[in-house]
């Protein structure tokens, strides 16, 4: 596994598809299965590829916003949105600098399309290589 720290601006989501995720009491964990782009600086650049698996880590979460566009059996043009907003609890500290990330892609199963606003502490992705 590399895990990197940062380089959020490095990464982009243009087909991605994000294949589960899991929210704790302070960090969210993102598995992305393909479609993940990420370009120079970011140390990751030379090794991976667009088609391959990979995790995206953010910790010291202080607020959530997901909308989530759930396709009706697999039809992207009849969608249902939920929305889900700071599934964490308020307890930020002064004391620690937070960022603010966007992360989108297609969501497998349910399928739909999700746009998650995060604020948090740390980023960090793993590249899923032993």
């Amino acid at each position: 596994m590399n895990i990197v720290k940062g380089y959020f601006d490095d990464i982009h989501f243009p087909e991605c598809k994000i294949e589960s995720f899991e929210i704790t009491q302070n960090s969210i964990i993102v598995n992305i299965q393909t479609g993940l782009e990420i370009y120079p600086p970011h140390p990751l650049a030379a090794t991976s590829k667009f088609e391959e698996p990979c995790r995206l880590i953010f910790q010291g979460v202080k607020y959530s916003k997901r909308i989530f566009y759930e396709y009706n059996q697999g039809q992207s043009k009849d969608v249902k949105k939920h929305l889900f907003t700071n599934e964490f609890p308020i307890n930020s500290n002064s004391n620690l600098e937070y960022s603010e990330y966007l992360i989108e892609g297609l969501l497998i199963k349910p399928q739909g399309w999700i746009e998650w606003e995060i604020t948090a502490v740390e980023f960090y992705v793993d590249d899923l290589k032993n």
